[in-house]
């Protein structure tokens, strides 16, 4: 990435210490949507956030389609390609009302960093989640030890599936 524009970077460090002190974020979540941030940076060359381009928006999912995992190789996951899209997004409506932006970029230039609707799909989706039957859940009580009081009480407690 060429050189960090001065601007740029007080621009994401306000905007840091705006979710910070006025939006509440946690330590972990501004960590994120820094990395997000730097991420979009990259995406776009380096290039002065006054320079700004609805065709930016294009590009960075472009970039986030391309991108892989760190520690695993694999391609980005949908929950993670829609989180960041989501921090850009906010930086975006965010920037569309400082001074010195407000000429360049518009509320609706954040629109051009939505997630597509299967993508937002894919990644909302509920995953079902096992759990035993009730024949394993029987046994599992039946295989309980009753060795002392506070054993028999623990069995004790458990529903009347014995």
């Amino acid at each position: 990435m060429p050189g960090k524009h001065a601007s740029n970077v007080r621009m994401k460090h306000k905007y840091l210490d705006w979710l910070k002190q006025a939006d509440g974020k946690d330590e972990k979540t501004l960590d994120k949507v820094a990395a997000a941030l730097t991420e979009f940076e990259k995406a776009v060359g380096g290039k002065d956030f006054k320079q700004f381009h609805r065709g930016w928006g294009e590009r960075f999912k472009a970039h986030l389609a391309k991108s892989r995992n760190k520690r695993t190789k694999k391609p980005l996951s949908p929950s993670t390609v829609d989180t960041t899209l989501a921090y850009v997004k906010g930086f975006v409506k965010w920037l569309a009302d400082q001074p010195g932006y407000k000429s360049r970029i518009t509320y609706s230039d954040a629109a051009y960093f939505n997630n597509s609707r299967k993508g937002g799909r894919v990644a909302h989706a509920r995953r079902p989640v096992p759990y035993p039957s009730m024949e394993q859940a029987l046994q599992a009580f039946q295989a309980m030890p009753e060795g002392d009081k506070y054993q028999r009480r623990d069995k004790a407690c458990l529903p009347s599936l014995c």
